[in-house]
């Protein structure tokens, strides 16, 4: 987030660097406390469901992107996994 910016905005703004779109609707869903050991860290991550339309995005950032596409969940990021639990729980699933 940048100094002075709404949980929205950064969202807005960071979907528009990172997948060169605009979001049609952003919803926050949930909260995570995160605790890492190497390197040591603890911070708070706010998740938001972000709806875009997927024939508009692209790569904006090459150089933190190797692909965009669809992946299982369990190829991804080891930080996702409560991401997505928190998903399908705002979801009903």
């Amino acid at each position: 987030m940048e100094y002075g910016e709404s949980f929205e905005t950064a969202v807005a703004r960071e979907v528009g660097e990172e997948y060169s779109t605009r979001p049609l609707t952003i919803e926050t869903i949930g909260a995570r406390n995160v605790l890492r050991e190497v390197p040591a860290s603890h911070w708070v991550a706010v998740i938001f469901a972000v709806r875009i339309d997927p024939a508009e995005a692209a790569i904006g950032e090459p150089h933190k992107f190797d692909e965009l596409g669809w992946f299982s969940p369990d190829s991804l990021h080891s930080q996702l996994a409560e991401s997505i639990r928190l998903f399908r729980a705002w979801q009903g699933v």
